[in-house]
């Protein structure tokens, strides 16, 4: 029914932390992307980033395939410090129409 119908309005993502695990000499930081818009997307790029102040003090990214519309979907992305000792920022970057 949904590929049949016009999406409706820009998608609104939402992405939240749920869980960091410790893991090899890495940090593994467990996400929520939850889509509340009328509309599903794919290939969206998840971006995570650790802050100090202004700065940028490392960076890492995630693909999920297909978020559909007012559904959730689960990734991780991972980091080489400790987001326990920064801010951590977690965003969609992108994504694409499925």
């Amino acid at each position: 029914m949904e590929g049949l119908s016009e999406p409706k309005g820009t998608a609104q993502l939402v992405v939240l932390p749920v869980q960091v695990t410790s893991t090899n000499g890495s940090y593994v930081v467990e996400f929520a992307a939850e889509n509340r818009a009328g509309r599903s997307v794919a290939a969206v790029e998840i971006q995570g980033e650790l802050r100090k102040g202004d700065e940028v003090v490392e960076e890492s990214s995630a693909v999920l395939d297909y978020i559909p519309q007012q559904s959730e979907r689960k990734g991780a992305v991972i980091f080489q410090r400790d987001p326990k000792a920064y801010e951590l920022r977690l965003f969609a970057r992108g994504y694409t129409d499925p």
